[in-house]
């Protein structure tokens, strides 16, 4: 769960940083952003299949 809390803090983050960038025009950083942005969801993706994994072997998620 910790990393799917610390990739959303990051979502959020990118999100507001994205928003300036295009205030300014800052295009080549919008660009950069929006792939950490995707990059933060494919993560939050992946750490769910494995919660979901663990939830079906029976294993306790902290």
């Amino acid at each position: 769960m910790k990393e799917i809390d610390d990739q959303v803090l990051l979502i959020v983050k990118y999100v507001r940083e994205l928003k300036q960038a295009e205030d300014i025009g800052d295009w080549d950083k919008v660009i950069g952003l929006s792939d950490a942005i995707q990059d933060s969801g494919h993560n939050i993706g992946k750490a769910a299949d494995e919660i979901n994994v663990a939830i079906k072997r029976g294993m306790h998620i902290g």
